[in-house]
């Protein structure tokens, strides 16, 4: 099942701390709507007094936040104090995103581009399709080639 109304993805997420460590992390988003995927690909590359002029990482930033829904609670901190996307947490910090721009720009613009740009769709097993057609099931053209 693929459910159309989801509005709490996940997207796992590696960044370095101060330390140099590894700290894993999830990013919750919606899925961008067809309006932004347009926005976000005609946004990319502009051409400007006869220049293309590249807006890739901040069009990736800036789309990447937008539909960017909450982080994982309890791996944030700031100045000592723990941070959270969700209202209801006590530790709610309004200005999250904010904070992610300004301290994970990368990390943000690298999720942007797999969100985005990048397509992961369910391949189907060339064997399989032969094997179907030997069975005699009738397969759409383009299958064939």
């Amino acid at each position: 099942m693929f459910d159309l109304s989801c509005d709490r993805n996940r997207f796992p997420a590696v960044a370095k701390n101060q330390k140099g460590e590894d700290v894993t992390f999830d990013l919750y988003y919606r899925r961008p709507t067809t309006e932004e995927i347009i926005s976000y690909n005609s946004r990319l590359f502009q051409k400007k007094n006869g220049k293309v002029i590249n807006n890739v990482v901040p069009t990736r930033i800036e789309m990447g936040l937008r539909i960017l829904t909450g982080l994982q609670d309890g791996v944030f901190t700031l100045n000592g104090k723990p941070v959270s996307s969700d209202p209801n947490s006590p530790d709610y910090y309004p200005a999250w995103k904010d904070l992610l721009r300004q301290a994970l720009s990368g990390t943000v613009a690298n999720f942007a581009f797999r969100v985005f740009e990048v397509t992961q769709e369910a391949q189907a097993d060339p064997e399989e399709l032969l094997a179907t057609e030997a069975e005699g099931e009738e397969l759409a053209p383009l299958a064939r080639s």
